[in-house]
């Protein structure tokens, strides 16, 4: 790691200055913007070591995230009630909100030396699932006071400007430091985007374009295994080169130049680029999950590669991504999604070619995070959501405190939940990095209100498409696992069937999409399924099936083409190539059906000769209505092929699903 000793900004008072770092004159506020150098500039660590001078309310902070002294964001360790309350959050039209604290045993003692540290925490890291860690040490005593796993919802780490933060006369600042994110071959006269890096994985077949700033006016060339081109920067430093399609590669070089500055990428792979988004099932490291007992301690693969963007939520579209190239040749890799990385090793088994992974998920989150702006603002169904994010803004400008009830409160600005804050702060940076497509793990968070969904994932897909100006881009969606948890909208009865009938119907009717269901690897109380090395394969083989085109094994089980309704009885067919039944080993079950009363009974299911499915009831004389594995975790449905893949839960139906939607 590179130490950065720049100038450091730090608040006083509640008055902002420059702290000058080798001991130069304070110099004054107006001179911040030109002082404080680049907003952007990524970072994995920050310490900042103080004296206590006096026990009269000491105060331990960092400055994060800085825009001026108005807006800014910190974490800060301070004593309260005989411990110490430690607080992340942020002043923003002269009011300070509170996003996390906690507290913890232990004083800040007067003549004592210590250093708050924030940093990234391990890609394996066994002790909390959060990206980062916040500690406090003792310098005097030589302890470490606490270490806590922290979350970076409004953001607070990892980009843009940073120093100490003072807080009144009892604390003394004697050092800041700051690490950046592996020291990046740059000059200040040439800066590629953070997307590019030695390691990398390029899309084959697509032409490749390659960014970043410069001097205004300059020429930049840049060469990829000796075939290149060159351009002039914008007059506002920005330039772009777009170098033509290769096939698979492995081994090559990239070098980009600008006058005397020159910037070399090695070990470039050029294969197959999938990005991996959505929330905890498709953030779920391989560490934890069955993923790591299917491989040998030894394994290693450098062919596959993961970027791993960092959670970060904007509330305007960010063109910086966050993030860094790993190998899976590197124990690193055991950090990476389970999901992702299950589907890389069986994509790189089929094909024999690199796979990259563009990684940006987050737990707990909703699509409506993952849409931009105007994307929501042209569906009706979004307007609710819009309107009172919009009045929360209105008062938090005002200087007012916002209070609200879950699931209301995802719509307060500033944090990771609000609408359009992720595809912001975590998609928008890769749109230009060519890919192939989208791998998609999302929907436990929207099941509370699942009847708004089929508005939503439509919007969603159409917009990333639009994102990437690629109506190509394909996508590969997880239909829910089944879980019976009573959480994320578990305790709604059918919320999660919606869901899971609404990812099929908008996947089936997409061309460029297919549904892979995973509602027979779950787990009735564990919202988070062990079994991801079975998912991942399933996903490969849809994206194989799906590009290179033809018939792969099945990757899914047997899925509804149409139902027929006669009178007493309902005959179900399903879609060529999913449903080699193979006769049945015992009774199917699964099925119900319904009258024009809308209560539903159990159906007798029986195979025929054709490969259909006949339904019939005892309880419903004239059937209107058919429903497949219609239960939150379906016991009950035992239909599958001869691949053992489980049928894909359906409604024919469209009755109201009493859930909190409209929201």
């Amino acid at each position: 790691m590179q130490l950065v000793k720049a100038v450091s900004v730090f608040l006083i008072l509640g008055r902002c200055v420059i702290f000058p770092a080798m001991g130069q004159k304070i110099l004054k506020a107006q001179q911040l913007e030109t002082d404080v150098g680049d907003g952007h500039l990524l970072w994995d660590s920050l310490s900042v070591d103080m004296v206590v001078r006096s026990d009269n309310d000491p105060v331990i902070g960092l400055l994060l995230n800085y825009s001026d002294s108005s807006d800014f964001h910190f974490l800060t360790v301070a004593n309260r009630n005989g411990q110490l309350l430690v607080q992340l959050g942020r002043k923003q039209y002269g009011h300070t909100r509170i996003a996390e604290q906690f507290v913890k045993e232990g004083q800040l003692l007067a003549q004592h030396n210590y250093r708050l540290k924030v940093y990234r925490a391990p890609w394996v890291d066994r002790e909390h699932w959060r990206q980062w860690k916040a500690e406090l040490i003792d310098l005097s005593q030589g302890t470490r006071i606490f270490k806590e796993s922290v979350e970076n919802i409004l953001p607070f780490f990892g980009l843009g400007r940073t120093g100490p933060l003072i807080v009144g006369p009892a604390t003394e600042l004697r050092a800041f430091n700051r690490y950046p994110t592996e020291p990046r071959p740059e000059q200040a006269s040439l800066k590629p985007a953070a997307l590019f890096g030695s390691g990398m994985v390029l899309q084959r077949e697509k032409p490749i374009p390659v960014w970043g700033t410069a001097k205004p006016g300059s020429r930049v060339y840049v060469v990829l295994a000796n075939r290149g081109d060159s351009t002039l920067a914008g007059p506002d430093g920005s330039w772009r080169v777009v170098l033509p399609a290769r096939e698979a590669a492995t081994g090559l070089t990239m070098q980009i130049r600008c006058g005397t500055a020159t910037v070399e990428f090695q070990d470039i792979a050029i294969g197959e680029v999938w990005v991996a988004s959505g929330q905890s099932n498709l953030e779920m490291r391989a560490w934890q999950s069955d993923v790591v007992q299917q491989l040998d301690s030894t394994w290693k693969n450098g062919a596959i590669r993961f970027f791993m963007q960092q959670q970060w939520p904007s509330p305007q579209p960010e063109e910086t991504a966050v993030g860094k190239w790993i190998k899976a040749d590197s124990p690193d890799a055991w950090g990476c999604s389970a999901t992702a990385l299950s589907f890389a090793i069986h994509l790189n088994g089929q094909l024999g070619i690199p796979v990259g992974i563009l990684q940006a998920a987050w737990g707990g989150t909703g699509v409506e995070s993952w849409i931009p702006v105007d994307s929501l603002r042209a569906i009706p169904q979004a307007s609710a959501m819009l309107e009172r994010y919009n009045g929360y803004l209105d008062v938090q400008k005002a200087g007012g405190e916002v209070t609200a009830e879950w699931p209301l409160s995802w719509d307060v600005p500033g944090q990771n939940h609000a609408p359009a804050y992720l595809y912001n702060g975590m998609i928008h940076p890769l749109r230009s990095y060519p890919v192939r497509g989208v791998l998609w793990y999302q929907g436990e968070s929207n099941c509370h209100r699942s009847s708004q969904y089929q508005y939503l994932l439509p919007t969603f897909l159409k917009s990333w498409r639009e994102a990437w100006r690629d109506d190509s881009l394909a996508f590969i969606g997880v239909q829910l696992a089944g879980y019976d948890g009573r959480q994320s909208g578990n305790q709604v009865p059918g919320a999660w069937p919606l869901l899971r009938d609404i990812q099929r119907r908008v996947l089936d009717d997409d061309p460029r999409a297919r549904l892979v269901t995973a509602f027979d690897l779950g787990d009735s109380l564990d919202i988070h399924p062990y079994r991801k090395w079975e998912l991942g394969r399933r996903m490969s083989l849809a994206a194989v099936q799906l590009v290179q085109g033809g018939l792969s094994a099945p990757f899914s089980g047997p899925d509804v083409a149409n139902v027929k309704l006669e009178g007493k009885t309902a005959w179900v067919s399903y879609k060529k190539g999913t449903a080699d039944f193979g006769g049945p080993d015992s009774e199917i079950t699964g099925f119900e059906v319904a009258g024009d009363d809308r209560r539903f009974h159990p159906a007798r299911a029986t195979l025929t000769a054709d490969g259909r499915i006949r339904l019939t009831s005892a309880d419903v004389p004239h059937i209107a209505a058919v429903r497949y594995g219609w239960e939150n975790y379906p016991v009950r449905a035992n239909l599958k092929n001869t691949a053992g893949l489980g049928a894909i839960p359906f409604r024919t139906d469209n009755w109201e699903i009493a859930d909190q939607y409209p929201y």
